[in-house]
């Protein structure tokens, strides 16, 4: 789960294929000819992902030749276009690299602040820019394909992506009470809560719960629980609550992200 704190533009999972073609051939980008052709002739997740396979594995010289044909589109646009704008940036930064084409085939997002992604495994995905939460269940297999100076394995990624096509739904934060609003995930694993108090506000926990951290964006104030000292908070603190903690109450005008481990029945 990913939680914007600032405007956050982020890539997250397969675009139409139908979009893709459209894309790379208003781009003129002609070293791609073949690889789309075989694309358009079979347009599901098995022909992405041997689009996908093609691309990463093209030789040195004409990774570079696609990279600066789609930087040449790219600095053409005259209008603000954002996979443009991103074309261009990638392109520059990673000269050899065809992840820079990225945009061209997976979903280019702009999340607003307190706007929210669930990324199931084996989504391909890459942050691109701004400040936000992210929450993950214990993982052993982190694997990158490019647009970074860390080890990639190609190979590995092709097993493990999934290549089908992803409608991205942006989650916003639902109501559970007043004070607290909830982002609802099939996730088991962890959970992510937004607390809103104003000065005259006040916050019980429930007694039956998990380890939590608290982290304050805005504001300050100041928790409380039985048998434990008083712990004053403000922007930029976070809190770790441990579940034997059986109560604790929060006092005033701030805003608090709550990450924890659900309980189920």
């Amino acid at each position: 789960l990913l939680c914007a704190l600032s405007p956050f533009w982020a890539l997250c999972g397969f675009r139409k294929i139908d979009e893709t073609i459209s894309l790379i051939e208003k781009a003129g980008i002609r070293d791609l000819n073949e690889e789309v052709g075989q694309l358009s002739r079979r347009s599901d997740s098995h022909g992405m992902k041997g689009f996908i396979s093609h691309l990463m594995a093209l030789d040195a010289m004409k990774r570079r030749k696609i990279v600066k044909q789609a930087l040449d589109w790219a600095v053409s646009k005259n209008a603000f276009d954002p996979i443009a704008e991103w074309i261009s940036r990638l392109c520059r930064e990673f000269s050899e690299d065809v992840g820079a084409l990225s945009p061209f085939y997976l979903n280019l997002l702009c999340l607003n602040p307190g706007d929210a992604l669930y990324l199931p495994a084996g989504i391909l995905h890459s942050y691109l820019q701004g400040t936000g939460i992210e929450l993950m269940a214990n993982s052993d297999n982190v694997i990158r394909g490019g647009l970074t100076t860390k080890h990639i394995d190609i190979k590995e990624l092709i097993e493990v992506a999934e290549f089908d096509e992803t409608d991205i739904q942006i989650l916003k934060a639902t109501p559970k009470n007043s004070l607290e609003s909830n982002f609802l995930t099939p996730a088991r694993e962890f959970a992510l809560s937004i607390i809103t108090l104003k000065e005259q506000d006040l916050f019980i926990s429930e007694s039956n719960r998990n380890i939590e951290i608290l982290f304050c964006t805005r504001g300050n104030g100041r928790i409380e629980a039985e048998n434990h000292p008083e712990i004053e908070i403000n922007k930029g603190i976070s809190v770790m609550i441990p579940a034997v903690v059986r109560e604790y109450r929060i006092m005033g005008d701030l805003t608090l992200y709550k990450a924890y481990v659900p309980i189920y029945f």
